[in-house]
This record gives C-alpha cells, sequence and structure tokens, in this order.
C-alpha cells in the first residue's frame, strides 16, 4: 500500500471497522439463534467467508456476515426436516451454505446477475417487509420466556401467544423491555454510538452481579474459544435434494439484499461494482464458510451503511472488523457467558423493524395498482405461508403481470 494510504486512510478503516465488529459481534449470535444454530456459529460466519469475500469482491464497503432475513430462511427451511440445536440439523446448515455457494458461483456462471435486477422491487418491498414481521414475532418467545412452537405461521404463533400470556416469565420479558428502551434511547441521543455493544454490556453485568440466570432468565452460557474448526458438509443426495429450494431462496435473497446495498453506497462514492462478480465472490465465501462451521452469509445493510458512515475507504475496514472477531474468539468468548437471550431479542427486533417501511408501503400501493397487487399479495402470502412461498409467488406474479401487459402493448 502506497504512503498516502497510510496517511489519508488508514485511521479511517481502523475507526470504521473496529466500530463494525463492535455491531456485529453481538448481531452474529443473535442471528446465529434465529437461524436455530450454536451461538458461536454466528462469529465463525463473521470470519472466514469475510476473508474470501475480500479477496474477490468488488466493494470496498460491503459488510459481510449473517444477516436476519436470511437466519429466519434457513430455520424456515431445516427445521421442518430436523431439530433446531441439534448436531443433525447444524449439519444440514453447513450443508445449505455449501449449495447457496455454489448455486451463487452457478448463477454468476450463466450471468444470472443482471437477470435478477429485473425481479420487481415492489415484490422485494413486501418480502423483506413481512420477513422483518416474522423474525420480530419469532423473538417474542426469548423475550417472554416460553416456545411458541417452531414454526413460521404468523396465526399459530399469535393463538399459542394469546392463549398462554399466563406463562410469560416476568424477569426474562423485564430484561428484553430494559433491552429495547435502552437502545432506543441510545439510537435517540446518537446513531453513531455502538448502542448494542453498551446494551449488551449493561445487561450481561446485571444479569451476572443480580444472578438472575438462577431466577430462570435465559443466557448464552459457554462459547467455545479458538478459530472456527474444519468441517464437512452433510453429502447426503436425499438430504440436498430436500433443502435445494430453501438454497435457492437464500442464493436470490442474499444477493439481492447485498446488490442493492452495495449498488447505493457505490452510486454515492462514484465506483462500480460488478453484479456477476459479487454473485461469484458471495458463493466463494459461502461454499469456503461451508467447511469453517459457517452458515450462509450476505451483506448486510444496516452494517455496510455503519461502514461507509463510520469513514470507511477500502476493504482493509472489513479486514480489521474480522481481526477484531478472531481475537474476540480466541480471548473473549468467556465475556458473554452470562449475556441474556432476551437481550438479543431486543437488539434482533429494534433492528429488523426498520426494514417495515408504513409510509413506502403505501406510497407503492397508491402510485401503481400493478405494484401494489405485487406488494400485498407477496407480504400476506409470506405472512401466512412462510418466506419460500412468498417469494416464489411474488416472482410468478410479477412474470405474469410483465407478460400481459408486454401482450397488450403488442396487441395496440
Amino acid at each position: 500500500m502506497s504512503l498516502s494510504y497510510w496517511k489519508n486512510s488508514f485511521q479511517n478503516d481502523m475507526v470504521a471497522g473496529v466500530i463494525v465488529a463492535i455491531l456485529i459481534i453481538p448481531q452474529a449470535i443473535a442471528y446465529a439463534i434465529l437461524a436455530g444454530v450454536p451461538p458461536v456459529v454466528g462469529l465463525y460466519s463473521a470470519t472466514v467467508p469475510v476473508l474470501i469475500y475480500l479477496i474477490f469482491g468488488t466493494s470496498p464497503h460491503l459488510s459481510v456476515g449473517p444477516v436476519a432475513i436470511v437466519s429466519l430462511l434457513i430455520f424456515s427451511g431445516v427445521s421442518s426436516i430436523a431439530v433446531p440445536g441439534t448436531a443433525e440439523y447444524f449439519s444440514i446448515v453447513i450443508t445449505v451454505t455449501l449449495l447457496v455457494g455454489l448455486l451463487q458461483m452457478f448463477f454468476a456462471f450463466i450471468h444470472l446477475g443482471t437477470m435478477i435486477e429485473w425481479v420487481p422491487f415492489s415484490v422485494i418491498k413486501g418480502f423483506t417487509s413481512a420477513c422483518a414481521i416474522l423474525i420480530a414475532i419469532s423473538q417474542l418467545e426469548n423475550l417472554i420466556g416460553f416456545s411458541l412452537g417452531h414454526t413460521t405461521s404468523i396465526i399459530h404463533t399469535v393463538f399459542v401467544l394469546f392463549t398462554n400470556l399466563h406463562n410469560i416469565h416476568m424477569a426474562t420479558f423485564f430484561i428484553g423491555l430494559i433491552s429495547i428502551l435502552l437502545i432506543l434511547t441510545l439510537n435517540s441521543i446518537s446513531r453513531k454510538l455502538p448502542t448494542p455493544l453498551f446494551v449488551v454490556i449493561i445487561c450481561t453485568t446485571s444479569v451476572s452481579f443480580f444472578q438472575l440466570d438462577h431466577l430462570g432468565v435465559p443466557i448464552i452460557g459457554q462459547l467455545p474459544q479458538g478459530f472456527p474448526m474444519f468441517t464437512l458438509p452433510m453429502f447426503n443426495g436425499v438430504v440436498m435434494t430436500t433443502i435445494l429450494s430453501t438454497a435457492v431462496i437464500i442464493a436470490f435473497i442474499g444477493y439481492i439484499e447485498s446488490i442493492a446495498v452495495a449498488k447505493v453506497i457505490a452510486e454515492k462514492e462514484n465506483y462500480n461494482v460488478g453484479v456477476n462478480k459479487e454473485l461469484t465472490s458471495l458463493g466463494l465465501a459461502n461454499v469456503v464458510g461451508s467447511f469453517f462451521s459457517s452458515m450462509p452469509v450476505a451483506g448486510g445493510i444496516s452494517r455496510s451503511a455503519v461502514n461507509y458512515d463510520s469513514g470507511a475507504k477500502t476493504k482493509v475496514a472489513s479486514l480489521i472488523t474480522t481481526i477484531c472477531i478472531f481475537l474476540t474468539l480466541l480471548f473473549f468468548t468467556p465475556l458473554f457467558y452470562y449475556l441474556p437471550k432476551p437481550t438479543l431479542a431486543a437488539i434482533i427486533i429494534v433492528a429488523i423493524i426498520k426494514l417495515i417501511n408504513i409510509k413506502g408501503l403505501w406510497s407503492t400501493c397508491k402510485s401503481n395498482k400493478k405494484d401494489g397487487v405485487l406488494l400485498v399479495v407477496t407480504l400476506l402470502v409470506t405472512l401466512l405461508y412462510g418466506p419460500e412461498w412468498g417469494i416464489l409467488t411474488g416472482c410468478i406474479i410479477g412474470i405474469i403481470l410483465q407478460l400481459v401487459h408486454t401482450r397488450l402493448i403488442y396487441i395496440r
């Protein structure tokens, strides 16, 4: 690197890298729990795959790692064939990671990167809004202290919640509520504060000091120390066929989320990102990551925005973030022993709720009837039948409406 980089940009990259690390550590743990895998897998997913992306990726600002919507899709797809938290479930998840990577590389090979961008934005908007609602609801059990059942059906979850309100564990609920209020308060003071870290420190210290885990508040417990170990995905034809549809949707949605935020930042900074190169880079990151205990990764919208806003200039910022996570795995995992699960649920809920833009949804429905239909149908099907059916239905109806529109123009 040139002398001018060390003079002008290194300090910015260093600051941005540390800030994003502070943000991603609690997020990664939370998203692993959302996906149904051990908490440490979230940290593993923010190490090796990120290094691979840094070598091949075209965006200097994209922050790759676990993301909420992909975590929900993993849980939705894999929990139907294995019990979350078991060794079999984990093996299937890293197999999904391998398939996602292979599919993304295949999509890049056939130059599907540009074609994926043709998917109507109203479908993506309806899908992400519905997923945000599903994710928020899925975290309710960590806030209230009892299980609502393993399902992505919003009707079933709400029914179980309201018929079991008497089972709410008040200590757990109190910790979750305090965490949400703390996050909202700190965010209102300054968006640049490392809010998740502050809240994690406050709540973890409180649980440890007052021994709230003895009162039944669920905690993370012991996280393994050290680098991610080499693991082999499950090379089972029947299993791989069963999870193929889940892998296709994750490959598709992960890329859409990544390229969307990468292009927004690239436009601001006046550089280009290669759509098919991004697909290849994400694919390689997932393929290699699957052999190091990683769940599928993608570019995170909030983390990438924080990386950019914190002054990141080059990929060195993401390298510093990764080094911080490696150091955490080596030396600091015991500090998370008393981290309460309701605090992680609060972090997820506050972060994901931003994806639900009621004004934006309403203006889309008002401004264009076709887009409004696509948005509402995608949103409702996702909420009622799950993410896989939601995105599939939205894309099919979008193609049909486009063909009808094209046919009408041709006839005229």
